[in-house]
């Protein structure tokens, strides 16, 4: 009996045992997978949501504070209008963070990998920019308040 046929048939059934346990495997953590996508984003757009309401209430107060509606945020941009564009991204008709639209997003799962990602990039930013600008206007507040002290 030749033994190397015997080894190269028994190599191969493991071979076919391997590979079809390695699919069986990534089939389940593809269908298990966008799940976990669905929820991650979910929380992602909630935090971001949430956070993005909070800039826009501290915002508010401190522009209303000081009557500064008209002064610049930015180059070109007043804290008025910075804070039309925040009311906007809440609006329930096509704000970009609305509660209608994760419900639009999410009535299309599952999603193209390609799509969740960039999705996920595009809330990632907005949350870090978010937070720069509520840690600059808690900077603001601190220091108007360390000014108002000391003049005291």
């Amino acid at each position: 009996m030749d033994y190397n046929l015997i080894i190269g048939i028994l190599s191969l059934i493991v071979a076919i045992g391997g590979y079809n346990l390695a699919k069986k495997i990534a089939k389940k953590d593809y269908e298990e997978k966008p799940e976990e996508d669905k929820l991650h984003l979910t929380a992602q757009f909630k935090a971001t949501q949430n956070l993005s309401k909070q800039v826009y209430n501290e915002l508010k107060s401190h522009v209303e504070t000081y009557n500064a509606f008209d002064q610049f945020m930015f180059p070109g941009i007043t804290y008025r209008a910075y804070l039309s564009e925040l009311e906007k991204s809440h609006s329930a008709d096509n704000g970009c963070l609305s509660d209608k639209t994760l419900e639009k997003s999410l009535s299309l799962w599952p999603l193209p990998l390609m799509t969740i990602q960039s999705m996920s990039k595009s809330l990632e930013d907005q949350f870090r920019a978010l937070t720069e600008i509520q840690n600059s206007i808690r900077l603001q507040k601190e220091t108007i308040r360390l000014n108002d002290s000391t003049s005291n």
